[in-house]
Order: structure tokens, then sequence, then C-alpha cells
């Protein structure tokens, strides 16, 4: 199953293209003689990597190695079934050299609990990790822990949320994590926050950024979703530190319909004019969600699932800096994860 999700990384989610769904789009729209040209960016060739008994959620790159946190307790050699008592335990967390595939034995945490998200820090140097475990290798660590990749040790890093952490958002300052938690270090924080980095210029790692807050809130029930969460499901801080952009179940902020695509003030959470969302008009019967927000450094690209059927599933380009749309690509067919490589964006859906 770690095949499936490295994929992922690369063009979606495990479940959309096991769903039947890898598109190769050019990322800046190509001039007509450039059109047919069948891209050569990958071969689709399959590697030989590890897998893992469970599903892969989140995947991460440093340093010439694959970070996998997911739903597995067990990791076994490629060519090997689940049958042939090679398997390695690895709850919820694992590492593998990019190039060979192998296991990184060196990299072994034992956690209680799912992980949901993975990210590294700007300056390579940490792997945060987030979802629903209260301990990593006996010591508490509240849905989000910190790991130090030079000698693949836990921080002390404990921002203490109270339940799930779905999406996390590095800076060189701050971590901004959502979920369905109601606090964080004991403080009234509901669904979003921020917190001080590892490494951080001031303040104590882990520690509650006070002066960030926004409400995030849930479209109405719905036969096929229920009760959604509001909580975001993709982060992405702007490179040039001017906007947080937060993907997921919600369809306002701050009390101003969104949909489930909005731009925020990283320093204090106020809503930013987003334009893309003038383009893509806001339908606030759906419950649907943004699955993931990404960026080659000039767009942001927006992909989302629909419910119920004739939400929003398809995939945008919007210009990171102003948040004017580029491209609108709609379809039938939620879309599930995105991925940016060499000017071509890879996606992963069911789309018909």
């Amino acid at each position: 199953m770690l095949r499936a999700a490295w994929r992922r990384r690369l063009a979606g989610s495990a479940a959309a293209l096991l769903a039947g769904g890898l598109v190769a789009a050019v990322a800046t729209p190509p001039a007509p003689a450039q059109a047919a040209t069948n891209d050569q960016t990958l071969s689709g060739t399959a590697s030989s990597m590890w897998q893992t008994n469970q599903p892969v959620d989140a995947l991460a790159t440093a340093n010439g190695v694959v970070f996998a946190g997911g739903r597995f307790t067990q990791v076994r050699p490629p060519g090997t079934n689940s049958n042939s008592n090679q398997a390695v335990s690895r709850t919820y967390l694992a590492a593998f050299n990019a190039s060979t595939g192998a296991l990184i034995t060196s990299f072994n945490f034992t956690l209680n609990g799912r992980v949901y998200d993975l990210k590294v820090s700007p300056n390579g140097q940490t792997l945060y990790v987030a979802g629903s475990f209260s301990s990593v290798n006996g010591s508490a660590r509240g849905r989000v822990a910190a790991i130090n990749l030079s000698n693949y040790t836990l921080t002390s890093f404990n921002p203490n949320a109270n339940r799930v952490v779905t999406a996390l958002g590095p800076t060189a300052n701050r971590l901004y994590l959502s979920g369905d938690f109601t606090t964080v270090g004991g403080a009234d924080r509901p669904t979003i926050a921020s917190v001080v980095a590892v490494g951080a210029s001031s303040g104590t790692p882990g520690a509650l950024d006070n002066s960030f807050g926004a409400t995030l809130t849930a479209p109405e029930p719905n036969p096929f979703s229920g009760t959604p969460s509001p909580r975001a499901l993709s982060i992405l801080p702007s490179p040039n530190g001017q906007r947080l952009l937060i993907g997921g179940g919600f369809n306002a902020v701050n009390g101003t319909a969104t949909g489930g695509v909005a731009s925020l003030d990283p320093a204090t959470g106020a809503l930013q004019d987003w334009s893309a969302n003038t383009d893509q008009p806001i339908n606030t019967n759906c419950g649907g969600r943004t699955r993931a927000i990404i960026t080659d450094g000039t767009n942001a690209y927006v992909t989302a699932e629909g419910d119920p059927p004739g939400c929003y599933e398809g995939t945008y380009a919007a210009d990171i800096e102003t948040g004017e749309m580029v491209w609108n690509s709609e379809c039938l067919g939620a879309s599930q994860g995105i991925a940016v490589m060499r000017g071509v964006l890879y996606k992963g859906s069911h789309q018909h």
C-alpha cells in the first residue's frame, strides 16, 4: 500500500488512484503546438518499495528520505505477501530511502494512534506529525509531535490539542494546525490554531500564539456526508508569507461565506480576499471538502470532492499573490489529491 501512496504524492491520493483516476495536465496552459505532446516527466513504472498492512494517508520527503504515516502497524519488504512472516512493526509511522525504497531502521517510533498529516519544516530539520495519537514512544504528545531529522529523536514539542489534528502548515516561526480539537495547550481554540514552531526566532516551541484566531463554520448536515466537520484538510502558507490558505469541510470563515477555501492573515487569522472564490461560485448547500492546496511558487492549485452531487469536484489554479483565477477544470467525480512536478500537474480522482 505504500507504493500506491507514493504515487499519490505524485499524482493524488492512493484511494483516488485505485478508484481509477490519474490525470496529468500542464500547470501553465501550453501553446497549441505543445498540447498534443505526451508528457514524459514520469515513466509510470512502479518503484521497489516496502509495503504496509493498512493505508498510508500522508507522505513527506526530506534529505533523500520518504516519511509515511497512516493507519498501518507493519511494513514488509517488496515482493512479499502478508503471510511471509517478514513484516516489521511500524505503528502508523515509517521512513524509507527515497532512491532504493529500503526501510530506514534507525527511524522507529511507537505511536498509539493514526497519523493524518506529515510536514517538514522549511529548513528541512524537523518532521511534524499530526493525527489522533496521544503518545509517542510512551511520552505524552497531544495529537502533534516533532521529530529531529538530524538524529531521528523525538523533541519536547507538544502543543497538546485535545482531539484529532488533520492538517499542518509549517513556517519558520509558526506551525498552523487544524482538526476536530476544541483546545490547544488547555486554552480554547476550536478547529484551527497557530503555535510557535521548532527553531522559531522567539517564543517557546509548541506554545499557543494568542494573536491568531479564526472561526470555521460547517455546512448543514446532508444525506451524503452526514454532519460535516469544519476542519481544514489542507493548510498552505504562501511563499511570501502574506497568506495562509486553508481548505477543508467548512463553508464560512469568521462569519463570511467562503466555500471550502479561504485565505487568512497569517498573523491574526483575519479573512483575506481570495478572488477565485468569486469566479468559482460558492454553494452554501454543499458539504464537500477541499482536499488539497499546493503551490509551485507562482500559483496555488486547489482540488475538491463535493457532496451532494453537483457541488464542486474539480481543480483550479489561482495566482497565489492576488488570488485571481488562472484556470478552472471542472469535473464530476471527486478529486482527492494533486502534485506539481516540472511544470506538470498530477491529479488523483475518479473523474468522469
